[in-house]
């Protein structure tokens, strides 16, 4: 296997491994008791949550991976969805949710995303009222642009 690392002067990571292009871009965001909240998928219907809804964008259609750390040990959860988000209504447009797949209470998100389409991914943690840092890495064939969004009105569209 041949790895090479290449740095760019835009915010993003590419690294050569056997022969193919994987695009590394990060964003990082906290939660806060400021953060807007919702009663997350599989969280329990009086449960409310923090979460930061991130609008997500490839340009290159593939497989892309999207997974959390946290050095403050929030426990993160992760939901992707396609086109919008609603927070009123958290099954709408919702395209899977991940708890622990990326180990050490980190989610990781593993699908195939289409060229030019817009994902609202929404952070959130496995715990009620849980606040904290965090970061979200992206890998995959192109690069994914990735930027905070807040809710105006009831739902988030792209």
């Amino acid at each position: 296997m041949r790895l090479s690392h290449i740095e760019f002067r835009v915010p993003f990571t590419c690294i050569f491994i056997d022969n193919l292009f994987v695009f590394l871009e990060t964003f990082s965001g906290t939660l806060s008791l400021s953060s807007p909240t919702f009663y997350r998928p599989s969280g329990g219907s009086y449960l409310s949550y923090y979460y930061q809804a991130v609008q997500t964008r490839t340009y290159i259609g593939g497989t892309y991976t999207l997974r959390s750390t946290s050095s403050t040990g929030l426990d993160t959860y992760g939901c992707l969805y396609s086109t919008s988000f609603d927070p009123t209504y958290p099954y709408k447009n919702l395209v899977t949710c991940d708890d622990d797949g990326g180990g050490n209470l980190q989610f990781l998100i593993s699908r195939y995303l289409s060229s030019g389409q817009t994902y609202v991914l929404v952070v959130t943690t496995s715990s009620p009222h849980a606040i904290g840092s965090y970061s979200i890495i992206a890998s995959g064939p192109g690069s994914v642009s990735m930027l905070a969004i807040s809710p105006s009105g009831k739902e988030i569209n792209i």
